[in-house]
């Protein structure tokens, strides 16, 4: 991973993508500090999304959010300094939060996002605002929770598509180090067996030595599976997040669900 970019909203900023970039330590890292409001879009529709409710903006409220984002990102750029962390500061103070996003992205290796946090006014997670960015994201995502420890363990979710083969690879090529601790294929397929198994053991074999492969009858509890099995730390590794191609088995349900209850990294990646 040489360049990194963490997404922090408005006045929120959280330590747990500032402790991951200490921990991996990229050639370089963006920080993108978004609106405190989407502006551009209370405009076309002063809604909240998913709801009837208006989101009334105040000058108070839009003055001291922004002086509260000026002050992360001066933080930042002492943080960084002081760790001698190449980056640079993105201030997005008034621009398309979407747009932004896809456009950092594109030039990045890998985005981290709070997703406890993130735009937490428009909703329960995953809202509107955080299923964008992740359908936008021109890279893979990694979502942590505002408590985070550094993975311990892999969960890679896997049902024969292409989609969960490319977040495996993706995975594995840009965290090699957690690539290397124990993990666990797993695939949920009612009444079928593990799709391509020896291809799949012939590949991920060469990029996590510590396999283990579980083969489920039914799909598993996106709240609890990894706490139920006894997985220590563990990030979680699925692809496509909204796209055509989202496997049958974890569909957007299943994701939903993952990221709400979400106690541990999650990586999602698409092609």
């Amino acid at each position: 991973m040489k360049k990194l970019l963490l997404v922090f909203d408005g006045d929120h900023y959280p330590s747990a993508p500032l402790d991951f970039m200490l921990q991996f330590k990229p050639d370089f890292v963006t920080a993108a500090f978004l609106s405190p409001l989407d502006y551009s879009a209370l405009w076309a529709n002063p809604l909240i999304p998913g709801s009837a409710v208006s989101y009334v903006v105040m000058t108070e409220e839009v003055d001291r959010r922004s002086q509260k984002m000026l002050a992360n990102m001066q933080a930042f750029s002492q943080l960084c300094k002081k760790n001698d962390q190449l980056f640079r500061v993105h201030d997005d103070s008034h621009g398309n939060i979407f747009e932004q996003i896809s456009k950092e992205s594109r030039f990045a290796d890998l985005m981290v996002i709070c997703s406890d946090s993130f735009y937490e006014q428009f909703g329960d997670q995953p809202n509107d605002y955080l299923k964008e960015v992740l359908h936008d994201s021109e890279c893979p995502v990694i979502l942590i929770p505002e408590k985070f420890s550094i993975p311990l363990s892999n969960l890679l979710f896997y049902d024969g598509s292409s989609a969960s083969v490319f977040a495996m690879k993706q995975f594995s090529y840009l965290l090699p180090v957690l690539a290397a601790n124990p993990t666990t294929v797993i695939s949920a397929i009612p009444g079928g067996e593990m799709p391509e198994k020896e291809l799949l053991l012939e590949w991920a074999l060469r990029y996590f030595p510590d396999l283990d492969l579980t083969m489920l009858r039914k799909k598993p509890d996106a709240r609890g599976y990894a706490l139920d099995h006894g997985y220590p730390s563990p990030i979680v590794v699925m692809g496509a997040f909204g796209r055509n191609d989202l496997s049958v088995l974890f569909r957007k349900s299943f994701s939903n669900e993952l990221i709400r209850h979400n106690k541990s990294a999650i990586f999602i990646s698409h092609q």
